[in-house]
Order: structure tokens, then C-alpha cells, then sequence
């Protein structure tokens, strides 16, 4: 990994309050970070370039009582990566009113707290409507 440091959140019934401890080969707990609420508890790791893929057993005690959790370190993926950009990776934010205005009976209502309706001022509502936005863009669904 290019940042060996890693945190990993416990959280459970006093969690903030357990002492806890690692014992897996290229794995180091270099600090417990507790918070106000006693049911966290935030474990910096740090993980050796030689660490192993494989389930690490994170060992939580107060007084006697003894818990056992596991926290897996993946095989690192080797699938290429950066594939390229397709429209399938953008999501639109279209400003409905400032877009295009398809259907303009649908502009001016008396009960609006804003009647008034002007392309050429920025300050007015510009009308636009969805009739529109589904005119402009020919892969939106249309009923």
C-alpha cells in the first residue's frame, strides 16, 4: 500500500473502554484512540509491506473477560485499473428553471409567491420545465 497506516473502528457495548491488542505477523497497533461516547474505540494500524493476506484477531479484555475479532487483510487487486470515463460514470445536475423552457403554460400561477418571469434577468425565474430537459437529452426515458 502506498500509506501503510490504516484506523480501524470498533464499536460495541464499551468498546472505548477495552484494552485491546494484535498479534498477526507484519501487523503493528500503534495507538487506541478513544472518544467521548464509551462505545467506540478507533485502533491506528500499521501494516508491513511483508503483512500476509489473511484474518487478523484483534484481542479486546477488560478484567477478565476476553473477545476475540477478526479484521481481514485482502490479497491486493491486480485487475488494471483506469479503465477510461463512459457516460455511465456521470450523473447530471440540471437547473430545471434555468435549462430550457418546453412547456410555457406551465410558467406563471397567481398562487406563486414569485410571479414573475424574465430569461434576461438572472434574479427572475427563467421557466424552464422537465418537458424540456427529456426534448434535450435523447437517452431519457419518455412516457
Amino acid at each position: 500500500m502506498k500509506n501503510p497506516s490504516v484506523q480501524v473502528l470498533m464499536h460495541g457495548p464499551a468498546a472505548g473502554t477495552l484494552a485491546y491488542s494484535i498479534n498477526y505477523p507484519g501487523v503493528k497497533l500503534l495507538k487506541i484512540n478513544t472518544v467521548e461516547n464509551p462505545n467506540y474505540a478507533f485502533l491506528d494500524l500499521v501494516i508491513s509491506p511483508t503483512a500476509k493476506p489473511g484474518r487478523v484477531q484483534i484481542t479486546d479484555k477488560k478484567g477478565s473477560q476476553t473477545i476475540m475479532q477478526t479484521w481481514e487483510i485482502r490479497a491486493r487487486d491486480k485487475s488494471p485499473k483506469g479503465q477510461g470515463v463512459t457516460d455511465t460514470d456521470f450523473i447530471y445536475e440540471a437547473m430545471i428553471d434555468r435549462f430550457a423552457n418546453g412547456d410555457p403554460s406551465n410558467d406563471k400561477f397567481a398562487d406563486m409567491r414569485d410571479t414573475n418571469l424574465d430569461r434576461a434577468n438572472p434574479f427572475f425565474r427563467h421557466g424552464g420545465d422537465l418537458a424540456d430537459v427529456a426534448q434535450h437529452f435523447p437517452y431519457t426515458s419518455r412516457s
